[in-house]
């Protein structure tokens, strides 16, 4: 197995090396329990953990690798501070001694790279088919700068409807790219390229001119929102960024949303909260993204500066018969109401959901 641990990095930047040193040995120590007992367990260098397992015959592997993936993403608490965790898993096995460890790592590496590049918390499993699609992805990857230079990535929008009377709030922007010869490419793989490719801000700046371009002439003016990562988040003088590129488009700000994760929200740096306060000011509004989908307190939702919450749409599917999501949607009201959020609901579909949200108020 190879093990990508996401925000490693960012903690020892935002923390100093004391809390870093700590969150690095509580991970290790908990992947190496959650392995056989005579496992071989190492960090490889940087960000990633390698081990090697004798597992028993008939063991489920991706099963398997996914129960370590999630619960190497429960949270830390370290220094005080409590660091949500993110990681990805590459596997790759064999069944005799034919194979040697230099392939089964290689293979490992392969399968890490691919499950990077379909989003984070991904386990990846080598085989065939996984080689053909990294394949797909360096081809990807080589064209995407070029992609951007020439319009090739673009825009759909989606609504976002006040449910009380059907009327068009605004629109949620989401990145298209259809390559010409490998077809349409899912959103989260371009985000992923562009942050392994070190695109990500090209990729959000174009993404957020082409939306605010579209926008700025829709009747009525509503909003538009555009999704930014937390590399984004953390670059030195983004709300000067935004507002130039607003500036630009001739699009007033309190006429945007900038959607941020929950999971990318809670790395509790001094550089996102300086950026969020900032773009505030300038008139931006902020929305907590999939809110509900992560493995964190939704304690820690408040203390940011932020506007609206947008609840994951897996609370919201079934919400008309699972208890479990009624329970949630009751806590996100009251949790909305008491910092004077506004919410969205996500992925709201058939008829029964609707009237659910309806229920709950939302």
């Amino acid at each position: 197995l190879l093990l990508d641990a996401d925000y490693l990095k960012s903690v020892y930047s935002y923390y100093g090396h004391a809390v870093g040193d700590q969150l690095f040995e509580s991970m290790a120590a908990r992947f190496e329990t959650l392995l056989p007992t005579d496992s071989l367990v190492a960090r490889k260098g940087g960000d990633e953990f390698v081990a090697l397992c004798r597992m028993p015959p008939g063991t489920a592997i991706k099963a398997w690798a996914t129960s370590v993936m999630v619960a190497i993403n429960r949270s830390f608490r370290c220094g005080g501070i409590e660091i949500p965790s993110s990681c990805s898993i590459g596997v790759s096995y064999a069944q005799s001694s034919i194979r040697t460890h230099e392939e089964l790592e290689l293979e490992a590496d392969r399968a890490l790279y691919f499950a990077k590049s379909t989003g984070k918390r991904q386990v990846s499993l080598y085989d065939a088919e996984i080689g053909a699609k990294i394949h797909k992805g360096h081809v990807l990857a080589s064209d995407l700068e070029n992609a951007l230079n020439s319009e090739g990535v673009g825009v759909d929008f989606q609504p976002i409807v006040d449910l009380n009377n059907g009327h068009i709030l605004g629109a949620e922007a989401l990145v298209r790219w259809t390559h010409p010869l490998l077809g349409s490419v899912e959103p989260q793989q371009i985000v992923a390229i562009a942050q392994t490719e070190e695109l990500g801000q090209a990729l959000f700046q174009h993404v957020l001119a082409r939306a605010c371009l579209h926008a700025r002439d829709w009747p009525g003016q509503p909003f538009v929102s555009v999704n930014i990562d937390s590399g984004e988040l953390q670059r030195v003088n983004l709300a000067a960024t935004v507002s130039a590129i607003l500036a630009k488009c001739d699009m007033p700000a309190d006429r945007l949303w900038l959607e941020v994760t929950e999971s990318e929200l809670l790395l509790n740096s001094p550089a996102v909260h300086a950026n969020l306060a900032a773009l505030r000011r300038a008139g931006v509004r902020i929305a907590v993204d999939d809110l509900g989908a992560g493995y964190s307190s939704l304690s820690y939702i408040g203390r940011y500066p932020s506007d609206i919450i947008k609840i994951d749409k897996s609370l919201i599917q079934a919400c008309d018969v699972s208890a479990s999501s009624k329970i949630m949607l009751k806590a996100m009201k009251a949790l909305a109401e008491v910092n004077g959020f506004e919410v969205v609901a996500e992925g709201v579909e058939a008829p029964g959901e609707i009237a659910a949200v309806r229920r709950k108020g939302l």
